[in-house]
């Protein structure tokens, strides 16, 4: 089994739910949170961690996307703080300013697919979009308490509330109904809807599906839908087709490249003999216990932990010597920084204005 984490959901959530849990003055409810799901996963499979980028291309595009959301800079400290324990620990993560993590998370599923890889996969998140990834072998399970696992058998009841929607059609839903926390409206045009359209998209692409041609991701690739669209009848002007490819782009994942190698030298493994969850091991960014600093990851994980001492396999580090000192040292330091208003004061600094690059979509308010 293997597990691929939204790290940004699960430490909001871990925060939302805990936000006065600290340890030397620094917030960790979130910090927690992620550090005993990476811990409890490494003892089912392999996991790889896909984190949200600050100047996403998204934002280029559509200046409202996510917009108005007030940062919440504890968050943000937890998240900056964890990428410096993964890397102190050996544990490889995907990230990039430019791209989200549903972008990551939707990419390596599908690279995982590309290799046929069938083993079960689950996905940590909070994030309905993320559900575009349902397969037989793919479920997304929910990092709050109130959420539901989506799999293949409750995909259509569960996807949107109090509405049932065909099976792999939540990015269709959203380009028609837009996304109130995402901040984007749904588009409107003349002699099409919903239905109609999520009708004869799923028509045309799963044939192809069915037999092998694509794998069974592609219901959310891009260049699917541009295809699709590109002679489909019920967009009857080019100025339809242009409207709803742009919001599609909106909505729709990019597929990023997750191999940290060419995909020549994952054949080569392949024709060795190597396995396909070998292959996926040394050729992308997951990991298990035997590939990190086992040692360091359970001992800061311990000491982070609010619901006592974990059961470690390793004892290298003590938390009442040196290292214990290092590590409370170190987050008194990030607490300081937060309450000060240094960490804020460069999270504004390093921020980029968003410009759109792109024609404004149609039917949006957007600040012009």
């Amino acid at each position: 089994m293997k597990s691929i984490i939204d790290v940004s959901s699960v430490v909001y959530a871990g925060h939302a739910g805990r936000p006065d849990m600290q340890f030397q003055g620094f917030p960790i409810g979130g910090l927690n949170k992620i550090l005993r799901l990476i811990y409890s996963e490494l003892f089912n499979g392999s996991v790889a961690l896909c984190f949200d980028g600050g100047n996403i291309l998204k934002k280029e595009l559509l200046p409202t996307y996510k917009a108005e959301r007030i940062p919440d800079y504890s968050v943000m400290a937890q998240i900056d703080v964890l990428k410096e324990i993964l890397t102190g620990c050996n544990i490889p993560f995907y990230f990039d300013p430019k791209y989200e993590a549903d972008d990551f998370v939707y990419s390596v599923v599908n690279q995982c697919t590309c290799l046929g890889d069938k083993s079960e996969i689950r996905v940590y998140s909070d994030d309905r979009d993320i559900s575009c990834c349902v397969k037989p072998n793919c479920s997304v399970y929910p990092v709050s308490s109130h959420g539901t696992i989506i799999n293949m058998s409750n995909y259509s009841e569960h996807v949107v509330r109090d509405r049932s929607i065909p099976y792999n059609s939540i990015l269709l839903w959203k380009i028609f109904h837009g996304d109130a926390s995402d901040k984007y409206k749904g588009i409107t045009i003349p002699g099409v809807n919903f239905d109609t359209f999520a009708h004869d998209y799923i028509a045309e692409v799963s044939p192809f599906i069915e037999n092998g041609s694509f794998p069974d991701t592609y219901y959310a690739e891009y260049e699917v839908l541009e295809a699709f669209v590109s002679s489909y009848n019920g967009l009857s002007s080019e100025g339809a087709k242009k409207t709803f490819l742009e919001q599609g782009r909106i909505v729709f994942p990019y597929k990023l490249e997750t191999l940290t190698s060419s995909m020549d030298d994952v054949v080569a493994d392949l024709q060795k003999g190597m396995t396909v969850l070998q292959a996926e091991q040394k050729h992308m960014k997951f990991f298990d216990s035997s590939s990190i600093d086992g040692a360091r990851f359970e001992f800061v994980t311990s000491m982070l932990n609010h619901r006592g001492k974990l059961m470690r396999r390793h004892h290298k580090y003590n938390e009442d010597d040196a290292e214990g000192d290092e590590v409370r040292k170190f987050f008194s330091l990030r607490a300081k920084d937060l309450s000060s208003g240094v960490f804020a004061a460069e999270r504004y600094k390093n921020r980029q204005a968003i410009m759109p690059q792109t024609e404004v979509l149609k039917n949006m308010d957007l600040p012009i």
